[in-house]
């Protein structure tokens, strides 16, 4: 049994009322309610003069299009099979749209299945206000009927789809529509299974944050929900509405066990391991629970992973960063000679300073961008200068803090450039769409 839900944003009333008379079975099987009338023209009419009472604004829903399809029973005749669609269509006008215009057909063209067209008006007889149906409504909607249908006529044969549908994945309307016309895989689908490979195959922490990387996806946590975003396109799924909520939760079982049983180690993601040159002295190491630690790097994920999409410059070879990095070393220490001290003055050993110390990435960097706040270095970056100071000769590293603040102007530029062209491109999607 399938309950399916459409809208319209026309007032095509005349032409959707053709086609469900077009293929309908029989007359007997039509149904009207809230109607004075039974012909066409003056149904359609009346369809037209309730919608003129809506609220007029851009795309606004006029009506809504559902259908109600059976699969053909072996057991039962054609007639009774009817009969029942008919008594179901009837239980579902009555739950759907007590108040509103309905105007039902039932076709029978399909060799496997029967189903009923319903036209309902997007609001109320004699409303102004359109009736909204939220999807946890729809969802209860279709449930309670197939429960309904499966608990009275047995002899129909119908197999649970809704709920099962209910607790799996959604797939929108346009994505199952393009999946029939073209067989592309809808997107959604797409971030479903490689999601799902990755949840299923992750042995440890620093394992799923190496596998969500190279798949160029991030987890996050927005209260109590858990979702994943898909870094090609920018979108945001929930895992509710992937239907991986219960692969995520036997992910998270696993890793609990291995790090308490100590089959596996917590390592941190290879994008916050340092060299112990470069640890700041002021760092502690974590001693919270295996899950927190989990936790933790999931929500790291982001900021990693939110750098390399924004500034591709820095993911150039470590060899290429290692020379833009001397290049801006000397070309400082060139503009600025150092002034030679007294000999009195000139001390034994010049003392190596401390290594720039990590930097601890709390905040999001397009988080940092929009709040006007000074985006740290990766530490990819910083072990780098840390690098170079170790080889450069003690008198020149005073200048480190002057290109790392040149580094980091620069990044913040390129973040804020491309910051401003997508804030380009969504103003102009807007207008475009209200030009429409």
């Amino acid at each position: 049994m399938i309950i399916k839900v459409m809208t319209r944003k026309d007032a095509s009333f005349k032409q959707l009322i053709a086609y469900v008379n077009k293929d309908a079975a029989d007359a007997r099987y039509v149904l009207t309610h809230n109607f004075m009338d039974n012909e066409p023209g003056a149904i359609a009419a009346e369809f037209e003069a309730n919608a003129r009472l809506l609220r007029q604004h851009a795309n606004g829903t006029v009506m809504f299009h559902d259908i109600v399809s059976i699969t053909r029973s072996k057991s039962l005749g054609l007639e009774r099979q009817k009969e029942i669609l008919k008594d179901i269509a009837r239980d579902y006008i009555a739950r759907r749209a007590p108040d509103h215009l309905v105007y039902a057909g039932l076709h029978e063209d399909h060799a496997k299945h029967l189903h009923y067209h319903f036209i309902i008006s997007a609001n109320p007889v004699g409303e102004w206000r359109r009736a909204h149906l939220s999807k946890p409504q729809l969802r209860t909607l279709q449930t309670d009927i197939e429960k309904h249908v499966l608990s009275r006529y047995p002899d129909l044969e119908q197999q649970p789809t809704m709920a099962r549908k209910a607790r799996g994945e959604k797939v929108s309307q346009p994505g199952q529509e393009l999946l029939r016309r073209t067989g592309k895989v809808p997107e959604r689908q797409r971030v479903t299974g490689t999601l799902a490979a990755i949840l299923s195959a992750a042995q440890d922490p620093t394992d799923l944050f190496e596998k969500l990387t190279d798949a160029r996806m991030e987890l996050y946590r927005r209260g109590k929900s858990v979702g994943v975003r898909d870094l090609e396109t920018g979108r945001n799924h929930r895992l509710d509405s992937l239907g991986l909520s219960d692969a995520y939760k036997a992910m998270s079982s696993r890793i609990e066990a291995g790090l308490k049983s100590g089959a596996v180690t917590a390592r941190p993601p290879p994008q916050a391991t340092a060299s112990p040159a470069a640890i700041s002295p002021n760092s502690t190491v974590s001693k919270e629970e295996p899950v927190d630690i989990l936790q933790m790097m999931l929500q790291g994920i982001g900021t990693v992973a939110d750098a390399l999409s924004i500034a591709p410059r820095t993911v150039e070879p470590v060899a290429q960063q290692v020379n833009s990095v001397k290049a801006r070393v000397a070309k400082i220490t060139k503009q600025k000679p150092k002034q030679k001290l007294p000999a009195q003055a000139m001390p034994a050993q010049a003392p190596v300073p401390p290594p720039v110390p990590l930097p601890v990435h709390t905040k999001n960097v397009r988080h940092a961008v929009n709040n006007s706040i000074d985006p740290a270095l990766t530490p990819d970056q910083v072990r780098l200068l840390n690098d170079v100071r170790q080889t450069m000769p003690p008198d020149h590293v005073h200048v480190l803090n002057e290109v790392r603040q040149a580094m980091v102007d620069e990044r913040l530029a390129d973040i804020t450039e491309t910051r401003q062209e997508q804030d380009r491109q969504h103003n102009q999607s807007q207008d475009n769409r209200l030009k429409r």
